[in-house]
């Protein structure tokens, strides 16, 4: 598959044929009956076609799905054009979108989905609600489409409270046990009935184009390319409630040479994830690969900037996050909230940037993340990798190759966690320029926690290990591991360690800084590491212990250049510690 260098010449070349298929539309007998005024902002000039003169009422009331079907047909038929939306409610079921269409909404423009399951086209087998997440219908759907767009100042309404239920109490108390530290979320307040699945579905296409535009309300996962090659979606707003289940914002999904930019997104589950999942297949020529998102102001109550759900034997590579925004709101004009719980009531997001591989070979490499900003995000950075199965030690997906760098992060809940596997590790991870303000109030008990489960099966998200013994980063099966320039600064007292690195291979830390736990605790903790390098850091006023090592398995540690003038004891190496396992030289010392 030939991809088109730079995104100048590919838009270049998207407008002139537009252009070319709009020439060769108006010479096509009749093609100019069923059409209105120029649509505002196309300058290319293209055939419009009216839904309104395909007898869409856009009253709200009737049902508009065979006429908005029409125009489209008509349009497809012509070789391609736009499908004009005028100001008016069109309430539609499945609406299909064919090679060369692009809907335009203008301001003042809904497409509102029904309300009816039924009025929804079937895609798949049918299965009961209990069984599966959602039916597999949709309210927008091209599948093999090329040059297709969805542009405009309107919106889409995806009638997603229709398919949802409130918990009762003692489902409620149910969730309540899987999640006992600090896994109340939102999202766990409802569950789905019979409902939709992705609002926007857009399968196999090329050359898609999404800009401008409104959606609310999605019953199910809001935009879905799916194995699709050159996605771009520019400027638009996601609105969804802080609450429901399963409202992701834009999920690229085995795709090619994608770009999201300056985006707003309010939704309750991820709000862009990356992924290959089991939709997309095994074939690697779906790989997702060369994406890029940046711009973007983010809230949700889950995961803001995401990776997952990487199929076996595929692939994400070459992603980038830059310079967006990603906050919690905690008072949301829509909470859903339970009369049965109240205190429920965190609309916090679980990460920011989280990035995971739950199968048995898939792997995440090439990733950059810079410039990012959050707010009351409980967890800024999450990597996992989990192992599908019964599979033994060793076996497992690959995490490699991530560079993080300019990240600050405001009032942080949750310890930052790296964590592969025993026998696989996550590789060449680099945090550069980090800074976080804690208010997590660890507890001693916290800091004396030992047994930290493996999980290895169990699904990856944040709150999974509960509360970890070092509040600022958690760090286990790591080979090569980069610090510089990373600072935690507390905004609530917490007793405990700010790192701590434990299998840990290829440790490089320069210039941390932290304050000294009040209880005594050392400020870094490392547990059988081999190869270290700590140098440019400083001791904090009043810190008991700085570096505690531990493990005798623990080798190679080099300490020097820094200044642990201030601790009571610079380095404590506890019992089983080879003598000869810490090399010190030309540290500043108390």
């Amino acid at each position: 598959m030939t991809v088109e260098r730079g995104f100048l010449r590919r838009r270049s070349l998207f407008g002139m044929a537009a252009v070319l298929a709009g020439s060769a539309a108006s010479a096509l007998p009749g093609a100019a009956s069923k059409t209105a005024d120029a649509v505002p902002g196309d300058p290319a000039g293209r055939p419009t076609f009216n839904v309104r003169d395909y007898g869409a009422a856009g009253n709200g009331e009737a049902k508009d799905t065979a006429a908005i079907q029409k125009a489209i047909d008509a349009c497809s038929h012509a070789r391609g054009g736009i499908v004009y939306f005028p100001a008016g409610t069109y309430l539609t079921g499945t609406i299909r979108l064919k090679s060369n269409v692009t809907l335009y909404l203008h301001a003042g423009a809904t497409i509102q989905g029904s309300k009816h399951i039924a009025d929804y086209d079937l895609f798949g087998q049918i299965c009961p609600a209990s069984e599966c997440y959602a039916q597999p219908r949709h309210l927008i759907y091209a599948k093999d489409a090329q040059n297709i767009g969805i542009v405009g100042q309107g919106k889409i309404d995806g009638a997603g409270r229709s398919f949802w239920r409130l918990l009762t109490k003692p489902e409620i108390e149910e969730v309540l046990l899987q999640r006992p530290e600090g896994g109340r979320v939102a999202q766990d307040w409802y569950r789905w009935l019979d409902r939709p699945a992705m609002m926007i579905e857009l399968e196999e296409c090329k050359n898609v184009r999404l800009e401008g535009i409104r959606l609310e309300n999605s019953p199910f996962w809001t935009v879905h390319p799916l194995r699709c090659d050159s996605v771009f979606i520019d400027g638009i707003t996601i609105d969804n409630p802080l609450y429901g289940n399963n409202l992701d914002g834009i999920d690229p999904d085995g795709c090619s040479n994608v770009m999201i930019s300056n985006c707003n997104i309010y939704t309750c589950d991820d709000a862009i994830c990356v992924k290959n999942s089991a939709w997309a297949g095994h074939d690697s020529a779906w790989r997702s690969r060369n994406i890029t998102v940046t711009n973007c102001v983010v809230c949700t109550t889950c995961n803001a900037l995401k990776i997952d759900e990487i199929d076996p034997d595929n692939s994400v590579e070459n992603v980038t996050f830059s310079n967006c925004a990603l906050y919690g709101d905690p008072h949301p004009k829509d909470t859903g909230s339970s009369p049965f719980w109240p205190e429920l009531q965190d609309f916090r997001p679980m990460s920011g940037i989280h990035i995971d591989v739950p199968s048995l070979s898939g792997s995440i490499s090439g990733v950059t993340v810079s410039n990012i900003v959050m707010e009351d995000i409980r967890n800024p950075i999450f990597m996992r990798l989990t192992r599908a199965g019964d599979a033994g030690p060793g076996t497992g997906g690959t995490i490699r190759d991530i560079m993080i760098d300019n990240v600050f992060a405001e009032r942080q809940g949750l310890t930052c966690v790296i964590a592969g596997l025993p026998g696989r590790d996550i590789e060449r991870i680099s945090l550069s320029n980090v800074r976080a303000t804690g208010v997590q109030r660890g507890t001693p008990a916290w800091a004396q926690r030992e047994f930290i489960p493996e999980s290895e099966g169990d699904y990856p998200e944040a709150l999974m290990f509960g509360n970890l013994p070092s509040h600022g980063l958690y760090c286990r099966h790591v080979n090569g591991l980069r610090l510089r320039s990373v600072e935690y600064v507390l905004e609530e007292s917490d007793m405990r360690p700010a790192l701590m690195f434990d299998d840990v291979k290829n440790l490089d830390i320069d210039s941390f800084a932290a304050p000294a736990p009040p209880s005594g605790m050392p400020v870094m903790r490392l547990k059988q590491v081999r190869r270290a390098f700590i140098r440019g850091c400083s001791a904090s006023p009043g810190t008991g212990t700085y570096l505690q090592v531990e493990g005798q398995d623990t080798e190679k540690i080099s300490v020097m250049g820094n200044d642990l003038s201030e601790a009571g004891k610079p380095i404590s190496l506890a019992e089983g510690v080879k003598s000869n396992a810490v090399f010190e030289s030309g540290n500043r010392m108390p």
